[in-house]
C-alpha cells in the first residue's frame, strides 16, 4: 500500500487526476479487512495518508495542535457540542475523545473507507461520537457520490452547535460551494456558537510575497471572481481574496473575531505562525 501511495509524485500531469479517483475509489476499499484495532485510535498508513497524515506521530500531533488552537481561539469546552466538517480517518475526533467529556461530536466526509474506520473504532469505544457519509459528488474522492455540494444540506437540525470546524475544506471548494456551506454552518451553530474555518486568504501582504517568491504557494490564476488556484490543469489548492470572505460572512450573519490569524503558507512554512493555513475565527 505504501508503494501504490508513493506512485502519483513520478506520473506526468496529466495523469495524475486519473490515478487520483482510481485511488480514492477502490484503493482504500481493498484494504479495510482487519482494521480494527481495539486499544489503538491512529487509522492505518493506508487511511491515514488520505487525510495529509504520514505517519501515526503527525497524526496525533495535528490533532492535539488542533485541539489547542480549538480551546484558545474557538471556546471549546468539555460539554460543547462539536461539528466536523469534512472530518476524515478521524484526525481532529480522536484528540477530542479525551476532551468532550461531556460533550457530543458529529463528523461527516465523501470517503466513505475513512467513515467506516471511524465507525469502528472510536464510535465503538465513546458513544458520544458519530460519524456518517456524506452522498457528495467529487471527480476525485467520491466519483459515486449523487449530491452535488452547492446542493448538500448539513443533516442536523438548526441551532444544533457550538463549535463548528472546517479543516482544509475551503482550501479546495469554488465560491458557490463555499457560499453554501457558510449558510449551512450559520443554521446549524446555536446563537453564540463558533465556527473554527481554515482558508488560504489573499491580501496586500500574500501578494507581494507571491511576486517575490517568498510564499509556500503562488496563487496566480484567477478561476472565479475572488478565486484563485496554482494549476488551471489539476484539482489544486485554491485561494480567496480577503474582501471576499469578510463579505460573505456578513451576508450569513457571522462576525469575524479579529484578527485573523494568518498562516505559515506565506512565508514558506513559516513555524512561527498559528498554522501552515489561514484561521478564520467567527461567531453566530
Amino acid at each position: 500500500m505504501g508503494i501504490i501511495s508513493e506512485i502519483p509524485r513520478y506520473l506526468p500531469d496529466f495523469l495524475k487526476p486519473m490515478v487520483r479517483k482510481f485511488y480514492y475509489t477502490y484503493v482504500p476499499h481493498l484494504y479495510l479487512v482487519n482494521t480494527r484495532a481495539k486499544n489503538n485510535l491512529i487509522p492505518p498508513k493506508r487511511l491515514a495518508i488520505l487525510y495529509g497524515a504520514d505517519e501515526a506521530k503527525d497524526f496525533t500531533a495535528i490533532g492535539d495542535h488542533l485541539l489547542t488552537m480549538l480551546t484558545k481561539y474557538a471556546e471549546l469546552k468539555s460539554n460543547s457540542a462539536v461539528l466536523d466538517v469534512g472530518c476524515g480517518t478521524g484526525l481532529m475526533a480522536v484528540a477530542l475523545t479525551s476532551y468532550l467529556k461531556d460533550g457530543s461530536y458529529e463528523g461527516f466526509d465523501t470517503i466513505p473507507a475513512g467513515i467506516k474506520w471511524c465507525q469502528n473504532n472510536i464510535s465503538e469505544r465513546f458513544p458520544n461520537f458519530h460519524f456518517q457519509v456524506a452522498d457528495i459528488y467529487n471527480e476525485s474522492y467520491n466519483p459515486r457520490g449523487k449530491i452535488k455540494s452547492i446542493d448538500y444540506s448539513f443533516p442536523f437540525e438548526n441551532s444544533t452547535f457550538d463549535v463548528v470546524i472546517l479543516r482544509s475544506i475551503f482550501t479546495h471548494l469554488r465560491p458557490k460551494e463555499v457560499e453554501h456551506y457558510l449558510s449551512q454552518i450559520g443554521r446549524v451553530m446555536k446563537n453564540g456558537g463558533t465556527c473554527f474555518i481554515t482558508y488560504h486568504i489573499l491580501n496586500v501582504e500574500t501578494e507581494e510575497m507571491m511576486k517575490s517568491k517568498r510564499s509556500y504557494f503562488n496563487f496566480g490564476y484567477n478561476v472565479e471572481g475572488h478565486c484563485f488556484t496554482t494549476d488551471l490543469n489539476l484539482e489544486p489548492q485554491v485561494a480567496y481574496d480577503e474582501s471576499y470572505i469578510r463579505k460573505i460572512y456578513q451576508e450569513n450573519g457571522l462576525k469575524i473575531k479579529e484578527p485573523i490569524l494568518y498562516g505559515g503558507w506565506r512565508r514558506g512554512n513559516d513555524p512561527s505562525q498559528a498554522d501552515f493555513q489561514d484561521i478564520v475565527v467567527a461567531y453566530k
